[in-house]
């Protein structure tokens, strides 16, 4: 029974393999894997605070799950990256060679809390796992789904690759989310160069849908709300609402919430 098991995870395992290659082999040479201290430390000192961030976690609890790598991305750089921290082998199930340590990655990702630029896409999910996981405080400047939110609320869809699609790509490409490729197969059991396809893709995206996003939501304090058919107020609320809004929710989210009771009565 075992070892039919096995066989099954193996063809799936093949299967996402072929998805990943036929959708994002053709951005092979734009992406790296970074598993040396050295070429993370240049990699980041090339950032120079300009950077887009994903994670790829176990699972969605920040305080409980952990994470098994890094997307990272910036126009500073000649390539988009990701770095592998936890991926095992589904054979033994322990962790592959080849892959940063953690507590490394953390020294070296430190810098990237006082950079210039942060751009994520849901920052919070990201932030509080570089938290939690990595003791990394991020500070966002640019949440694209934020951004998507207040562009559009009746968004159809609001995750980032069917956004990019539409928006970046004006429909010319398909697009594809995580549910769709890794069902039932635990992110930390893909082979690390398929891993980096799909990790080191999400940071790039990220960025062009920035890109996109920065030509409607930017504030122009000497005109009205209404200014630009209303994009002026959707901008001000960005940048002075929604964005400062980020951190003291992810405490609220960590470290739970007091009522009250008294004064709500």
């Amino acid at each position: 029974i075992r070892n039919s098991i096995y066989k099954i995870f193996i063809c799936k395992i093949n299967i996402i393999r072929k998805f990943v290659e036929e959708n994002l082999g053709k951005y092979k040479d734009e992406y790296m894997t970074i598993t040396d201290e050295e070429t993370l430390y240049d990699y980041i000192k090339s950032c120079n605070g300009v950077f887009s961030i994903d994670t790829e976690t176990t699972g969605l609890d920040p305080l409980t799950d952990k994470i098994v790598g890094i997307g990272l991305y910036s126009p500073n750089c000649s390539k988009s990256a990701y770095i592998p921290l936890r991926h095992k082998s589904c054979m033994t199930n322990e962790l592959v060679p080849g892959q940063l340590l953690p507590e490394v990655v953390a020294e070296i990702l430190k810098p990237l809390e006082t950079a210039e630029e942060d751009v994520e896409f849901n920052a919070k999910f990201d932030m509080r796992f570089m938290k939690n996981d990595l003791g990394v405080n991020l500070d966002c400047t640019w949440d694209c789904f934020l951004g998507a939110r207040l562009m559009n609320e009746n968004e159809p869809s609001n995750k980032l690759k069917k956004l990019h699609a539409k928006y970046v790509l004006e429909g010319s490409e398909d697009e594809f989310s995580y549910e769709e490729i890794f069902k039932d197969v635990p992110f930390e059991y893909i082979p690390i160069d398929i891993a980096t396809l799909y990790g080191a893709h999400d940071p790039k995206i990220t960025w062009e849908y920035k890109e996109f996003q920065a030509k409607h939501l930017y504030y122009e304090p000497d005109k009205d709300f209404d200014a630009r058919n209303g994009m002026n107020g959707v901008s001000w609320c960005f940048f002075n609402i929604e964005m400062p809004c980020i951190k003291p929710i992810m405490e609220m989210e960590d470290n739970g919430i007091l009522i009250d009771k008294e004064y709500a009565k």
